[in-house]
């Protein structure tokens, strides 16, 4: 305890007259036995005082009439934070620090008045040491000490909790009294529009902060407001309004300023009331179509492919639907009141079966879906799919109801189907293809026989393999290493895309070499799915088509003729072999840059656009032409060009091949020189044949050289005449 003072036993008596009746305020004042006790009689030291006043459950304080402090139990020390031995509690104001600016006057007030009236219970709010706010009530009684001065004792309790449960409290009756509201309007109301406006002036008045509540509804593109709401509002609680488990919109209610919600109250109330109107639209929805469903049952009963027909407990067909009597051929009118046991187009195997079996139709049972085969009146059989169900009225058996459908062409597909799925698991089987599925994380779940023989493994080996697998030990067509994940079934189970005409390497243990195979895959998807469930590839085997096309390419590029295709659209070198790439002086990073016509002579060129020309338009060109050509840093050369056009990689192009020709040419002009030198002699000089012998052998000699036929035979003969009179001489 603080300071002290003579402790009475009225202290005593005052407090324990406010803990038996469960109170510590607003106590009448005969409820105090004493309020003074006799001078000079002195209980300063009566432990038994002091161990009541710390334990008392409340604060406790004892003031004298200046204001002064006399006592502060634990309970008040504990109360708001502080050590007893704390000297911050002096006198009254300090106390009075602990309160709000704006009650100081008020509780100030308060005690003083306590002196002469008395202090009724007062609520106030104070702060703990760390600052936290509590609520308390303040109540105060006037007692005479033993020195005979006037004193105060000044009870004070922690009501925080209680002041929550309060505010709860009164917060869940505004909610209940909206949500009272809004029920009475579901069940009043019948326009939507009208439940809507309803909803937006309730829920304003169960909100915490009604005077800033701005409730906004969106439904079916239409929205409701409060008359102040404005576009510009964030902080808010959201609901979604549910209509047969799509979202047709939105409950929101704002605040305009950033005050904080009851959560989870507030938003369980804006919940509730956005699934009240979720369900009042399911429901006016549900009678809306209960009334159609009524209205069109009989029209149902009527036209429904399915056949339904109703008996009385003994079996007499008391109404039949026309499907049920187009069934076995006759009408309505000659089925009624006939007992079933009597329709002679039921067999009687199967009729006896239904009556072993109708003592338990008797108890309720339904029996069924059943087969049951019928021949119609016209001679014609039929398979119905038939379920027999009793019918009861107070608990009692009425009789049957029959539903009856016809599945004579449904098992005639079923077992089309069955053929079918035979044909497909043969063709599955026998087919040249390879075919492997892979479930939606690229395990192999299936492969045919084709597949296992390509890849060289069996399906035990392949099964759960993915893709990513390293022993595939896969390449790209250009024989580097391709990751699993670039894998044709891969990229279609990740993108949801075919992919086709994909060439890739893999290795077939069992052949201790490399397939070339070319592969299709196509992804598959469940109904409504957009993720692929599996894939399934199908390639085929296309290794000694890529071998030629190796063994080809190695022509081609070691080739001693010249070899390129051009696209004479527009005029680029799409491939040009080595040996056309020495020629033209480029290299084969340059190809795409390459301007055929440059190289060629400016009278040439025109030439070779005439021939392109024709081509394209399908007339008919000489294969063969001879052109001249300016290689970079080379003199003019001479080339046949052989050229026939071919579909390459989708477009026209012309094949082209070139051989040089110049040392030919040159060769040609040496020979005329030599025939017009021969004319010239033969013109000027009579008598001189041996000149003109000589030059016959010139020019034979170099037709031998160039690998043509010689021009002068008889000079040939004189010749041979000539070395063989030597050899006879000699």
């Amino acid at each position: 305890m603080g300071k002290r003072m003579g402790k009475t036993p009225e202290i005593v008596q005052i407090l324990r007259d406010e803990e038996d009746q469960g109170k510590l305020f607003c106590k009448k004042s005969d409820q105090i036995k004493k309020e003074h006790i006799s001078p000079g009689q002195n209980i300063l030291n009566n432990e038994n005082v002091n161990t009541f006043l710390n334990h008392f459950g409340d604060g406790l304080i004892i003031l004298n009439d200046s204001g002064e402090i006399l006592e502060i139990n634990h309970a008040l020390y504990e109360m708001v934070g502080y050590s007893d031995k704390n000297e911050f509690f002096n006198n009254i104001t300090s106390v009075a620090e602990l309160i709000p600016k704006e009650e100081h006057k008020r509780l100030i007030k308060g005690l003083k008045d306590t002196f002469q009236k008395g202090f009724d219970t007062n609520q106030f709010h104070a702060f703990k040491k760390d600052k936290s706010q509590i609520v308390v009530d303040i109540h105060a009684k006037r007692y005479i000490d033993s020195s005979g001065k006037l004193a105060s004792i000044v009870i004070v309790r922690d009501v925080t909790e209680k002041k929550k449960a309060e505010n709860k409290l009164k917060e869940r009756i505004k909610e209940l009294t909206c949500l009272q509201k809004i029920d009475n309007t579901f069940k009043e109301k019948t326009s939507i529009n009208d439940i809507c406006q309803d909803i937006i002036e309730f829920i304003i008045q169960g909100m915490q902060f009604p005077e800033i509540t701005e409730p906004y509804i969106e439904l079916y593109d239409k929205h409701y407001s409060s008359k102040t709401y404005s576009n510009d509002l964030v902080h808010k609680l959201e609901s979604k309004i549910i209509v047969d488990g799509g979202i047709q919109g939105y409950l929101t209610v704002y605040y305009r300023e950033n005050k904080p919600f009851i959560l989870p109250e507030e938003q369980n109330l804006v919940d509730t009331i956005a699934d009240h109107i979720g369900l009042w639209i399911e429901q006016k929805e549900s009678k809306r179509k209960l009334k159609q469903s009524e209205k069109k049952y009989r029209f149902i009963f009527e036209k429904s492919p399915i056949g339904i027909s109703t008996a009385d407990k003994k079996g007499r067909i008391i109404d039949i639907d026309q499907s049920g009597a187009a069934i076995t051929g006759h009408s309505r009118e000659e089925l009624i009141g006939k007992s079933y046991k009597d329709l002679n187009f039921i067999d009687r195997k199967t009729m006896l079966k239904i009556l072993k079996d109708f003592p338990k139709i008797l108890k309720g049972k339904t029996l069924g879906p059943m087969e049951l085969k019928i021949t119609d009146l016209n001679g014609n059989n039929h398979i119905l799919e038939v379920q027999i169900t009793p019918l009861r009225e107070n608990g009692k058996f009425t009789g049957t109801q029959v539903t009856m459908l016809d599945v004579t062409e449904r098992k005639k597909a079923e077992r089309d189907l069955r053929n079918s799925e035979k044909k497909y698991h043969t063709l599955f089987d026998t087919m040249a293809q390879g075919v492997v599925y892979q479930d939606a994380g690229g395990e192999i779940i299936s492969a045919n026989p084709a597949a296992q023989r390509i890849l060289g493994l069996s399906l035990d080996q392949m099964q759960g393999r993915t893709s990513l697998d390293p022993r595939w030990k896969a390449v790209d067509k250009n024989k580097n290493e391709l990751p699993g994940e670039k894998h044709p079934a891969m990229i279609s189970l990740k993108t949801g895309k075919t992919v086709d005409n994909f060439i890739q390497g893999i290795f077939n243990p069992k052949k201790n070499d490399y397939v070339w195979i070319i592969v299709n895959s196509s992804p598959q998807f469940k109904k409504g799915a957009d993720k692929p469930y599996q894939v399934y590839s199908t390639f085929l085997d296309i290794t000694k088509q890529m071998k030629a096309e190796e063994l080809f390419r190695t022509l081609v590029e070691q080739s001693t003729v010249g070899v390129y295709i051009h696209d004479p659209v527009n005029n680029k070198i799409l491939y040009a072999n080595p040996l056309v790439r020495s020629v033209l002086g480029f290299s084969n990073d340059e190809i795409d840059k390459v301007d055929f016509f440059k190289y060629l002579h400016p009278d040439d060129v025109k030439l070779i656009k005439n021939r392109i020309q024709k081509n394209l338009s399908g007339e008919k060109v000489d294969p063969s032409v001879e052109v001249r050509i300016f290689p970079p840093d080379s003199k003019m050369r001479w080339i046949r060009l052989y050229s026939t056009f071919i579909d390459y990689q989708g477009k026209k192009a012309a094949l082209a091949s070139i051989i040089d020709i110049t040392d030919s040419k040159e060769a040609d002009d040496k020979v005329k020189k030599y025939l017009d030198k021969l004319e010239k002699y033969r013109d000027t000089t009579v008598g001189r044949e041996l000149r003109v012998v000589e030059l016959k052998k010139e020019i034979n000699k170099l037709c031998r050289e160039q690998g043509i036929p010689i021009k002068y035979k008889d000079t040939e003969n004189a010749l041979k005449n000539d070395r063989l009179e030597m050899e006879v001489n000699s």
